[in-house]
């Protein structure tokens, strides 16, 4: 479990953004959890959800249920105020973190992040990125790494500025 730290602002979503250091063009859904409906519709995206504090522990049960031990959870509790708290889990670690003294005081935001798909495709986009890079300028082998892949071309666009270390040169025999 990881403990983060976002800074104070107005709105929750780009706060929880900013505390989970998701990556822009992600594709993150927001809402209001409504029980079941809400559960069925989810799938390997990440998702913010609000939550009110008699309902957090349910809703967490759920999520675990339906998705698994495994999936990474940011809960954020209290965000813009004094008591501000933001943890980084598996969803198999919440429910006892919301066990913690004050943990059901206050309203929450939920981040789930992407189930194993997404980061499999991310994987995949990655691999094609790499070989596009090699005749290509960022941009372009960007966009179309993610043409081929369906992963969102500035999350590409972001691998391809990353530094790249050097490879060793081979050694030459005697």
């Amino acid at each position: 479990m990881h403990n983060d730290w976002a800074a104070a602002g107005s709105q929750l979503f780009v706060q929880q953004q900013v505390a989970t250091r998701r990556a822009a063009g992600t594709g993150a859904a927001s809402g209001f959890f409504d029980g079941k409906a809400s559960l069925e519709k989810l799938g390997a995206e990440p998702v913010i959800l609000y939550e009110a504090p008699h309902r957090v522990r349910d809703t967490v049960k759920a999520l675990l249920e339906r998705l698994g031990p495994e999936r990474e959870i940011v809960i954020g509790r209290e965000l813009t105020k004094k008591f501000e708290e933001v943890a980084r889990m598996r969803l198999a670690e919440a429910p006892a973190w919301l066990e913690g003294p004050h943990r059901q005081d206050g309203e929450f935001v939920l981040v789930l992040g992407p189930g194993p798909e997404i980061e499999r495709d991310l994987a995949e986009g990655e691999r094609v990125l790499k070989i596009l890079s090699d005749k290509l300028p960022a941009g372009d082998a960007a966009r179309l790494a993610a043409k081929i892949t369906g992963v969102p071309r500035n999350a590409l666009y972001k691998v391809s500025l990353r530094p790249v270390s050097p490879r060793p040169s081979p050694k030459k025999p005697k």
